[in-house]
């Protein structure tokens, strides 16, 4: 029998909610593609837009998934690190929690505006 749209829409929810009760690091590939799969079911098998709950975990995914993806040989601009708050700004109800990826990711790119600027007064 098929599954009808409320159920499919409730599996969403609960899958929505696992995920977002995660640290943004313990995102994984598995997680968002789930969460993609269970958001495209509950919209009637329409793929989720650019910008959707599933389309951010996967972005917060990708980088997870990226070796070195905060220290190690990561270069990380502001520009990155304020797309990542805007993810998961929207992941988390606006609140970005302490010690997260986009938090990171901000201190990175400050270091590394520092280490840039230590290199030009040097030269």
């Amino acid at each position: 029998m098929a599954q009808s749209l409320y159920m499919k829409q409730q599996e969403f929810q609960r899958k929505a909610d696992e995920i977002t009760r995660k640290a943004p690091e313990e995102i994984t590939q598995d997680d968002a593609r789930e969460l993609q799969s269970k958001e495209s079911r509950a919209r009637g098998g329409i793929r989720p837009p650019k910008g959707s709950l599933s389309a951010e975990a996967q972005s917060i995914a990708d980088q997870n998934a990226k070796p070195g993806s905060i220290g190690g040989d990561a270069y990380v601009t502001h520009e990155d690190a304020a797309a990542a708050q805007s993810a998961e700004s929207r992941i988390f109800g606006g609140q970005i929690p302490k010690g997260s990826l986009a938090s990171q990711m901000k201190s990175a790119a400050g270091e590394l505006d520092n280490a840039v600027r230590g290199d030009m007064n040097r030269g």
